[in-house]
């Protein structure tokens, strides 16, 4: 698989995150587990988690219209990696 078109960018500088299309802009900070001290802001662990959620939620999505499954909902459950083991965990529901 080739990369035809690329659809967005991002930087990060400064202690900043910028996406090209200005929708993220993050200010940086490091972790409170690698550091004694909080600073404001994100770390990069939090935004890679959001962003590792999103795709999965979308990877599901054009996974179960490739299906045929009509029937896709978006759970209130949180995602956690816990929350997996929980029969009420399915996403895709068949007809």
């Amino acid at each position: 698989m080739f990369i035809e078109t690329i659809l967005y960018t991002a930087t990060a500088t400064g202690g900043r995150a910028t996406a090209s299309d200005k929708v993220l802009d993050a200010q940086l900070s490091t972790s409170l587990e690698l550091s004694d001290v909080e600073y404001p802001g994100t770390n990069p662990a939090q935004l890679f988690a959001a962003d590792y959620s999103a795709c999965l939620l979308d990877a599901l999505k054009f996974g179960a219209n490739n299906l045929k499954i009509t029937q896709f909902r978006t759970s209130p459950l949180p995602a956690r990696p816990e929350s997996a083991k929980s029969p009420q965990a399915s996403l895709l529901q068949p007809n």
